[in-house]
Order: structure tokens, then sequence, then C-alpha cells
């Protein structure tokens, strides 16, 4: 008896712990349908990202008062924005927001109420992904590079020069070693603040990072997932979601912590799942699900040391913190939500 009583005390305050470090406050989710990503401009001011929705790709809006601000649609005029592709997405300054458009291999440069400003070009075609990281630079992936992870551009006048400031070299981190040998692997999140870009991989639990001066170095993190190797007779592929586990699939961050949406589950992609799941009509269900997870691993910006996990009360596929507020693309009741919590840590 004691010790049943004993669990109930422990269950107790872990389910306290979790209440103190996560409140929620409320969610929204009148009008997002099918959000591949999102990110928070300002207090309850956020940016959906719908490839499916070809009327509002990016769609900017008022969570506390649940309307949508303004739109863009997809197409190939200025400002609009290709179906295909991820968008990569940074604030510039205080008053202009930085859309890199995979799809278009280009940036589209808004203002904070999402009118079209300008359109960014690389002198190297070969960029496939750019962040802003300060006035002058940018931090940009190459497609199908087998001599780094990312390199830092000049930008000026709305152009990304085409000679590398510095880089994550390949070479430099031994883990990284498999993506010269199947660029597919270099897939996964890339978030820059003022300080530094963070580069998290979906088959790799590594999290690396190149600050804007230019030093490269490595978040420790609580897990260790070796990029797998992947079989392959022509060309290259990516791994099997069903037989590898995800690792990272977002990160954000705030003055003195980094946080990462961490999963390490695979995808029950059996065929006795599949049929019980077509059976039951689930399948869709577990298809969305099986892109989410409940753990953030929380790192001490100055050391890079792990520091602990937090346990989102909501599976949540993409994470962006705010002030003292954590915001969360969330799946609950069989629909997308972006939920905000209260964070204190």
């Amino acid at each position: 008896m004691r010790i049943i009583l004993l669990l109930i005390i422990g269950l107790s305050t872990i389910q306290s712990g979790i209440c103190q470090e996560l409140e929620e406050v409320y969610s929204y989710h009148e009008n997002i349908y099918t959000p591949s990503a999102f990110y928070v401009l300002g207090e309850d001011t956020i940016l959906t990202v719908e490839l499916g929705n070809g009327d509002a790709v990016l769609s900017l809006h008022d969570i506390k008062n649940k309307k949508v601000i303004a739109t863009r649609r997809s197409g190939r005029g200025p400002g609009e924005l290709s179906q295909n592709g991820l968008k990569y997405i940074s604030k510039m300054g205080t008053d202009s927001i930085w859309v890199w458009d995979v799809g278009q291999r280009k940036g589209i440069i808004f203002d904070n109420k999402l009118n079209y400003v300008a359109d960014v070009v690389a002198e190297d075609q070969a960029i496939s992904a750019a962040l802003i990281l300060t006035d002058t630079t940018v931090v940009a992936k190459k497609a199908f590079n087998d001599e780094s992870v990312a390199a830092l551009y000049p930008l000026r006048n709305n152009r990304i020069g085409s000679k590398v400031m510095s880089r994550i070299r390949i070479n430099n981190f031994e883990s990284l070693r498999p993506i010269a040998e199947n660029p597919l692997l270099n897939q996964g999140p890339m978030f820059a603040d003022r300080d530094a870009v963070y580069m998290g991989f979906y088959f790799g639990s590594m999290v690396p990072m190149l600050s804007t001066e230019g030093k490269a170095d490595t978040l420790s993190v609580p897990y260790d997932l070796p990029f797998p190797e992947v079989e392959y007779e022509k060309g290259y592929a990516a791994p099997d979601h069903g037989k590898y586990p995800e690792a990272t699939l977002d990160i954000s961050t705030d003055d003195q912590h980094i946080y990462i949406l961490f999963s390490g589950k695979k995808f029950d992609a059996g065929p006795f799942r599949q049929l019980a799941n077509a059976m039951t009509g689930k399948l869709a269900e577990e298809i969305e699900k099986s892109d989410n997870t409940k753990e953030i691993l929380v790192i001490d910006k100055n050391s890079k040391n792990f520091i602990k996990s937090l346990n989102l009360p909501v599976m949540s596929k993409r994470i962006s913190v705010h002030n003292n507020s954590l915001y969360t693309l969330s799946y609950r009741d069989k629909r997308y939500s972006i939920i905000k919590y209260r964070l204190n840590i």
C-alpha cells in the first residue's frame, strides 16, 4: 500500500512540475487547415505556411482575436509563392519578414503586414535554402554539396554574393561524414537568431551551430542517433521513416536557451498495422501523428549543454519561443492548432 502511495505522490510531483513549466494560455485553429510550418513574428502574431492552399500559401494571423490579417497566394508574380518546397522564415530587423522559397530558389521580403517589398536572388544558383542572419550576412545550404552542411554568404542590395565567408565543413565533425556520401541526409530545420544559426537533421541527432563570427560548434544533446546508411542503386535515397527514427523536428531560441523539438520515434508502417488502420479509418490520422512528438530538449545557450526535457501536453510538429511564451503547431482532436503556453524555466 505504501509503495502505491509513493507512486501516486511521484506521479503527482512529475505532473505538477510539467504544469509549472508549461501552462496553456489558449489555442487557435479557426483559420488553419493543413499547415506545414509557422513562425512567431510578435506576441500572438503568427505566420503560417500551407502549401495546399493556393489562395493563402502564407497567412498572417492574430491568434488572440482569432482573425486573419493578410495572406499571400501562389504564383510567379511579385510576392507570390510556390506551392512546392520548404519556406525558411526569419525576421529582418523590426519591420520586415524574410521568406526563402525553396520552390522558386529565391527570397522574398515582406513588411510586417505581409505587403510585398522585394525579391532576393543568389549569384550562386546552387543555393537551395537561405536565412538572414545579420543585415549583411545570410546562412545558406546548397543541394548535393559534399563539402559543407551550410555556409555564410554576404548580402548586399537584396543580392546574395557567391563568395563563402565561413562554413561548417563536413570534415570538421566526423559524425557529419555520411552527408558527403548521401546529401539527402542533409535535411532538417535551420533556425537563425542574432547570435548564430542552429541546424538539425531529421535522421541524425547531432545539432551543429555556426556563429555570426563564423565559429562552428555543436550542442550537447542527450541522444546519439547516428546518420543511417541508406542502400540505393541509382542516385540517392532518403531514409525510410518506417526503418529509422526521426530526430530533430524543429529548433527555436530565446536569450538564454535553445529549444529542440525531438522525436526519436519510427513510424510503424508494417503491413498489418496499415491494414488495421485502413479498416478502422485511422491511417490518415496515424500519418499525421508520425511527424509529431512531445519532447523538447532545453539547452543552455552559453555552455551549449543539455539542461532538461519538457514534456508537451499535446503532440506537436513545430515550436517557436517568443518572450516568455512557447507556441506549438500541434495535432489535437484530429486537426492542427496553434497552442500558446506560458513558459516558466
